[in-house]
């Protein structure tokens, strides 16, 4: 992996770690847009923005993975990034946000990785099998995301449209118990298998 990559990659790593703790802060104090955070969803949007938003677009960019593993990785870069576009105007929009953005995103992700996965298998070099695992990492969150924005869904079965909103699953509101442990469940391994094939992508 080409030297400007790995900055971005820990320049990336530094500026999740150092911000995720002061957004928590900052959405847990008053009555902020989308209500308190969990600790579990605040890891878990560091860990996936950070693998789809800082590490997907620098592995495509940098030419580490075949061909066929960089259109999918691209193409799921340009799915995440009209998320990205959305989802602040939708939030900001009374009436006009729901769970479903997620579900679909997820959705989507999951199916287009999930070909890219299927289509190429594994090898013969290693930055191959270390590419095709995170684009299998990616697909893997995906189908987390829809499940947790699913379960979102069934707790608020309504259109989220005040400040008071519940976006982001508070600790100690007991509607979002199980979705909080099932999120920290899988923040561990989902943590662990990208920095191991990150780790793989540079050292290939």
């Amino acid at each position: 992996m080409s030297a400007w990559a790995s900055i971005t990659l820990i320049a990336g790593a530094v500026v999740v770690a150092v911000g995720a703790p002061l957004l928590g802060r900052w959405q847990n104090h008053g009555r902020r847009m989308g209500g308190p955070i969990s600790r579990p969803k605040l890891l878990w949007l560091s860990i996936t923005g950070y693998g789809w938003f800082i590490a997907a677009p620098t592995v495509a960019a940098a030419k580490v993975a075949p061909p066929v593993i960089t259109y999918f990785l691209w193409g799921f870069v340009a799915m995440s990034a009209a998320r990205a576009l959305a989802q602040p105007i939708l939030l900001g929009r009374p009436h006009h946000w729901w769970p479903t953005l997620g579900i679909v995103h997820g959705v989507l992700g999951l199916i287009w990785t999930g070909i890219g996965v299927t289509l190429f298998a594994p090898g013969p070099t290693a930055s191959a099998s270390w590419s095709w695992a995170f684009l299998l990492w990616i697909a893997a969150t995906c189908a987390l995301e829809s499940y947790f924005a699913l379960q979102l869904y069934a707790v608020l079965r309504r259109r989220s449209t005040s400040a008071a909103s519940a976006w982001f699953g508070a600790d100690g509101d007991p509607r979002f118990g199980r979705l909080n442990r099932v999120t920290a469940a899988a923040n561990v391994p989902a943590m662990l298998f990208l920095a191991v094939c990150l780790v793989g992508l540079w050292r290939s």
